[in-house]
């Protein structure tokens, strides 16, 4: 994949992740019946993944304040799933590779590298879509 490719997916990632942790904080505000401002703090304090933790739990007690249990804890499973993309996509770090003139992204992951694909990029970036129009349908 060429280098202005790998920025328009690198790109187009991060905002389906800020998307995803937009509807992860409607949610909670919702789940919690607490202002958004408020969820905003509580998840930029907690973090992504320990967020869909709480929301997971809430929905496991059906203590889901304005919405439904069993659709939050459908779409926490598909946003754990998003999440964990997201977290591939713009957590670990990437670079470069060049083998016979042609350049490879690949995440510096340890022990040893790992390539990834055009593809699976846009797979990571779906996964996020996912959880985002998931969620759209969740709210009333």
């Amino acid at each position: 994949m060429d280098h202005e490719r790998h920025l328009q997916l690198l790109g187009e990632a991060t905002a389906r992740g800020h998307q995803l942790q937009l509807c992860a904080t409607t949610l909670l505000a919702r789940a919690l019946v607490v202002p958004e401002w408020k969820a905003r703090l509580l998840n930029s304090t907690l973090g992504q993944g320990s967020t869909l933790a709480v929301l997971s739990e809430l929905a496991n007690r059906a203590d889901c304040g304005e919405l439904n249990a069993q659709r939050l804890a459908k779409w926490v499973h598909t946003a754990k799933t998003a999440n964990s993309a997201r977290n591939r996509v713009i957590h670990w770090p990437w670079f470069a590779e060049s083998t016979g003139g042609l350049v490879e992204y690949v995440f510096a992951k340890s022990p040893t590298p790992e390539p990834r694909s055009e593809q699976q990029l846009q797979d990571d970036i779906a996964a996020m879509a996912s959880a985002v129009t998931e969620f759209a349908e969740l709210i009333p």
